[in-house]
């Protein structure tokens, strides 16, 4: 594959129906480089979900990290 074959591939799986095939090699390159910048952005959306804290609200249980936290902060009180 040419490297315009492969941009029009991944722009294709982008935008479902998109026809390149009467645009210019700037035009398709853009379009990949912005495929690409809402690719990226997906995968941060993501990455900063599964990082995120899960808190399942069906349960009582505390935040395992703030409990943590609580411990360290409150283990002078312990020693005495």
């Amino acid at each position: 594959m040419t490297e315009r074959e492969i941009r029009e591939a991944v722009c294709k799986k982008v935008h479902d129906g998109l026809d390149l095939s009467e645009k210019s090699d700037v035009y398709v390159e853009a379009r990949f480089d912005a495929a690409l910048e809402l690719h990226q952005g997906d995968a941060v959306a993501e990455q900063r979900k599964a990082a995120a804290p899960r808190v399942d609200a069906s349960t009582d249980k505390e935040d395992p990290r703030k409990k943590a936290m609580d411990d360290i902060r409150d283990r002078y009180k312990r020693n005495k």
